[in-house]
Order: structure tokens, then C-alpha cells, then sequence
């Protein structure tokens, strides 16, 4: 009896680390939402010590090559990214932690410096109401495999915003910016960007569902308006402090002259952020799973060497 509650529980743990929270989203539905835009001159390192680089492993053979979103260092072993860059979007499915790694300490995309840190995933986070098709709740976590030394020279986690952002301030994104020939850029970007009112968003552009979970900006500068596709996760900072974190753009939407972006508000998903945070040092699946499978592998090889024994009997 023993024996089988062992079995039984070592499964449930195996199966708990590959297993990912379920989104919500319609096949049927086109997706017409489009990448934030950032561009800009070269931002300096104290514009952006969060910064982070998330990647896919199997695609960053060559350091850098694997970039396919922006974060933010938000404390020693938390980055603060969008929902969608944890799901494989060609199949609209989650992906698993060991398929991700996330690179800080440097701007260039490319260079691996003694202050460069790279780290696995341990678990990510989204959720549950997070919707693939409108991008609601757009905002995830990813748990870091190796802690950040709090005096690292190089990066430093952000404090977020947990207050409502006043219309119509300015604040700054960064991030790794598509060029005129569609390659990424080699260095981190900084674009300036202008709070909207909301209403002003949901009067410009019918199409889409503009909710208290958003902001809405728009960039500042002629340069930056150019619509290429960018960083989805990039952070907006305003005062030193991270307000929401690039979604969407509206640029095929909007009536406005100005290209419109749509941030998620980090102030709106504090319960949520919170939460997961308290619980940052109690859920490391990856732990969990691979000793539910090493001892499951050992039940196996046991009960296999019963049968062999059996079978020469």
C-alpha cells in the first residue's frame, strides 16, 4: 500500500512540472494585433540595469540570436515580461521553463562580458485570464534558476508602480528594436513616450477592446512612430519606476497622426504580482519534478527487475 501511495504521488509531481497554467483564447479568431514599436538612440547602462533579454535556448547558439522579448529584473530572481512571450505562438501553446533562458548585464545583444549573467528557469507564471486573441492581462513572471547579487555592477532590479498613472506624463521604453532591414538591433534603444487618456484610445480605435488593464502612449518623436516591429515586454519606466510593460500597437487602427502603443498596467495586476512573489521560494517546479521522475525511474527499474526475476523462474 505503501509502495503504490509513493507511485501515485511521484506521478502527480512529474506531471505538476510540465504542466503550465491553461490561457484562454479563441482558434477561430484571427490574431490582427501587432508588436509594440520602440527606436531610438543608444540608451546609456543606468537607463536600464532591469533590462533583460529573454531567449530561446535552442535558437541562441550564437549568443544573442535567440532574443524574442524584452524584460525587467524586478527582484534578484523574478523577471517581469508579457504573457505572450511564454507561449509558442505558431501552435498557441505554453511553453515549458527549460525551453528558456534570460541574459542581463549588458546593451549589446551580442557581447558576453564578465558582467553578463545568464540563468535557466526554474517556473513561469501567467494568469489564468490572460486571452492570446485580445491580450488581456498580458504579464508574466519568470522565476530565475540563480540569484542576482544584490550589488551587481551591472543590473539591478526595478521598483514597480503601484499607483495610477497620471494622464499625459512622459516616461521612457527600451529594448531591442527591429532595423529597417528586419534584423534586430545589436544595442538596447530608448524611445520616449506620452501617457494617454484612455477614452482618447477607445475613441481612435473602435476595433479593439481597450480596458482598465492597459495603458495608453504614444511616442514622443518622428523616429519613433516608424512602424516596425519590436520588443513585446519592453518596460515603460516613468520616474525611475515601472508603470506597464509593451503589448500592442494600434497602428493600423488608430485615426491619430501619432502611432498609439498598448502597455499593460503593471499598478492593475499588483494582487496578482504579489502573490506570486510570496510564493517565489515554495514552488520551485523544476526541483519537484525532476526528483518525482528520478525516484518514479527507480520504481521501474525495480518492478522491471522483479519481472525479469519472475519471468527466469
Amino acid at each position: 500500500m505503501i509502495r503504490k501511495f509513493c507511485r501515485i504521488f511521484c506521478v502527480v509531481f512529474l506531471i505538476a512540472d510540465f504542466q503550465s497554467s491553461q490561457s484562454q483564447f479563441d482558434n477561430n479568431r484571427k490574431n490582427h494585433l501587432i508588436p509594440s514599436n520602440i527606436n531610438g538612440p543608444l540608451s546609456l547602462p543606468d537607463d536600464a540595469l532591469h533590462q533583460a533579454s529573454i531567449r530561446l535556448i535552442n535558437k541562441d547558439i550564437t549568443f544573442g540570436e535567440g532574443h524574442i522579448c524584452s524584460g525587467s529584473l524586478i527582484s534578484t530572481r523574478v523577471v517581469l515580461t508579457a504573457a505572450r512571450c511564454l507561449f509558442n505562438l505558431d501552435f498557441k501553446t505554453p511553453r515549458h521553463p527549460s525551453e528558456l533562458i534570460v541574459v542581463m548585464g549588458t546593451s549589446d545583444r551580442y557581447q558576453r562580458t564578465l558582467d553578463t549573467v545568464t540563468s535557466g528557469i526554474t517556473h513561469i507564471r501567467y494568469p489564468t485570464s490572460f486571452d492570446l486573441e485580445s491580450m488581456r492581462d498580458d504579464i508574466g513572471l519568470l522565476f530565475l534558476s540563480r540569484e542576482i547579487p544584490e550589488k551587481h555592477s551591472t543590473i539591478r532590479p526595478i521598483e514597480l508602480n503601484w499607483k495610477i498613472t497620471d494622464n499625459y506624463v512622459r516616461g521612457s521604453v527600451t529594448g531591442w528594436d527591429l532595423s529597417k532591414n528586419g534584423d534586430l538591433s545589436r544595442q538596447l534603444l530608448i524611445a520616449n513616450v506620452s501617457i494617454l487618456d484612455r477614452n482618447n484610445c477607445k475613441h481612435n480605435v473602435e476595433q479593439l477592446l481597450i480596458t482598465k488593464r492597459m495603458i495608453c502612449g504614444r511616442y514622443m518623436r518622428e523616429m519613433d512612430k516608424r512602424i516596425y516591429q519590436s520588443d513585446v515586454g519592453a518596460p515603460l519606466v516613468i520616474a525611475g519606476k515601472q508603470i506597464g510593460l509593451a503589448s500592442i500597437t494600434m497602428s493600423n487602427y488608430s485615426t491619430l497622426s501619432d502611432k498609439l502603443v498598448i502597455y499593460t498596467d503593471v499598478a492593475y495586476h499588483k494582487e496578482w504580482i504579489w502573490t506570486e512573489l510570496r510564493d517565489e521560494n515554495n514552488n520551485d517546479s523544476s526541483v519537484w519534478g525532476l526528483l518525482g521522475f528520478l525516484i518514479l525511474t527507480w520504481f521501474a527499474f525495480r518492478e522491471k527487475q522483479k519481472l525479469s526475476f519472475r519471468l527466469c523462474l
